[in-house]
């Protein structure tokens, strides 16, 4: 299987007659060259040509076309790769990587979480839809949310607050399982230096 960054993989969009034709779901790159056959089916999906599927119909409530796209069993030949960072940022800084919309500071459509000292990019592997604009866990975006997720918490002090000595027993053996749960999940970019 193959490496591909995002830039790279999204010059395989059916332009170039040369190059085959590529579409990604979850991170996982598809070559559906074999469409250039079938009329119908290009008629589908050429305009996912280069684009992750997922990431194009995640606002769409009819799922069918994914569905029917996991059917079709095109050859896997690689995965999208997850930049390596090694990004020093205080909280301060952190936050311009929240996913709003009109936030001109943000970068490579980035967002990111802080947890107990480190920064995990929470764009990839679907994570965007929870934290992105709009989302359910949107107010956790771009912020070290330690204290908030070992006590469980939505409310806006928690969120806000970055102390985790101040934690108990239980919300630090809470706060060790998010770690492992965001660690699987999620690329580290960085820490949190202050």
């Amino acid at each position: 299987m193959e490496d591909f960054t995002k830039e790279q993989f999204s010059k395989f969009n059916g332009n170039d007659k040369d190059k085959p034709v590529f579409i990604s779901l979850n991170d996982y790159v598809y070559d559906v060259s074999s469409l250039n056959n079938n009329k119908e089916k290009y008629t589908i999906y050429n305009r996912f040509f280069g684009k992750d599927i997922g990431d194009e119909m995640k606002n769409v409530s009819d799922f069918k076309l994914i569905d029917s796209f996991k059917s079709e069993n095109f050859p896997s030949i690689g995965k999208i790769s997850i930049p390596k960072s090694n990004l020093m940022l205080k909280r301060n800084e952190l936050l311009k990587f929240n996913g709003e919309n009109n936030n001109e500071k943000k970068i490579n459509n980035s967002i990111y979480i802080g947890l107990n000292g480190n920064i995990y990019d929470v764009s990839y592997h679907g994570g965007d839809k929870f934290y992105k604009e709009g989302g359910p866990y949107q107010m956790f975006a771009g912020k070290d949310v330690s204290v908030a997720l070992a006590k469980m918490s939505f409310d806006k002090k928690d969120i806000e607050n970055y102390n985790i000595s101040s934690l108990n027993e239980e919300e630090k053996i809470c706060l060790k399982n998010w770690e492992k749960t965001f660690k699987t999940k999620y690329p580290i970019v960085g820490n949190i230096i202050d």
